[in-house]
């Protein structure tokens, strides 16, 4: 026996997808997270500039608020994919 008759007698299964509803479960429960945190940290970005503001020291807390929504932005583009891949 040969080896491309040996490899002509394989099976040949159709495809199938493997299942992903933990994997899907775990994404969701990590987007919700990293939703949240993004929140959490634009709300402390706001309150220390308020408070910097009332003190006088003028709006030099520009990366506290401006990190936090970059942190957003990139959640929400994660949010957008993990969507568009698993829909």
């Amino acid at each position: 026996m040969t080896f491309f008759t040996t490899l002509a007698m394989l099976p040949d299964p159709d495809p199938a997808a493997p299942p992903i509803q933990g994997f899907v479960d775990i994404l969701a429960w990590a987007k919700w997270l990293g939703l949240f945190v993004c929140i959490l940290g634009l709300i402390a970005g706001g309150a220390t500039m308020a408070l910097s503001a009332s003190r006088g020291d003028g709006m030099t807390m520009g990366k506290q608020i401006a990190l936090p929504i970059l942190g957003a932005i990139v959640v929400g583009g994660a949010v957008a994919l993990i969507g568009f891949f698993t829909a």
